[in-house]
């Protein structure tokens, strides 16, 4: 049973002590196993040994790498410079469009008696592009708004309103309870 127990492995990785008849030689001291007890004991170091190398091996080898970046060539530039342009001689050979306004008009008068809704509204443009218009309503309080309106190049936009009393009376609606109220569904 002597020599190293640990043979296809190089040297420096077990340990190097003979055993012989349960007395470890190098070491001076008694050991009283036997002689299979006393050789599992280098195997198992040994195992260890190889195992705190592979990882010691693999921890290295997942540590990042210093890479080496070499920068690409220089490109040459695209850019092109535009060409000169001529310089304002104080003729434009553009030409201005003008728009010629079309005449139009519209109205529409709302008169409900039921729910006491009434409007009116007109509005008309001549082919020089002037705006004139009204718009009326009827208030919670029984009063008619009239708003006359003119727009044109000269004076914009001019605006007047005019409140005229009447004697409509606003029906306001009476709220229907929810059970009575066609299509509502009680959540309860």
């Amino acid at each position: 049973m002597g020599g190293s127990s640990c043979r296809p492995l190089p040297s420096f990785l077990c340990s190097s002590v003979t055993y012989k008849s349960g007395v470890a030689q190098g070491s001076g001291t008694i050991d009283h196993r036997t002689p299979d007890e006393v050789t599992s004991r280098p195997n198992i170091l040994c195992k260890m040994k190889v195992f705190v190398l592979a990882c010691m091996v693999g921890v290295a080898m997942c540590a990042p790498q210093q890479q080496r970046y070499d920068a690409p060539p220089p490109q040459e530039e695209r850019y092109e410079a535009p060409p000169p342009q001529k310089r304002y001689d104080g003729h434009i050979d553009s030409k201005e469009i003008i728009f010629k306004p079309e005449p139009y008009q519209f109205s529409h008068a709302i008169a409900d008696d039921e729910f006491t809704n009434y409007q009116t509204r007109y509005e008309s443009q001549d082919e020089h592009g002037n705006v004139e218009g009204e718009y009326s309503w009827v208030g919670p309080d029984s009063i008619r708004y009239i708003t006359k309106y003119t727009a044109d190049a000269i004076n914009g936009f001019q605006v007047n309103t005019i409140k005229e009393q009447t004697d409509i009376v606003i029906r306001f609606p009476e709220p229907v309870p929810e059970d009575k109220q066609d299509g509502y569904y009680s959540s309860a």
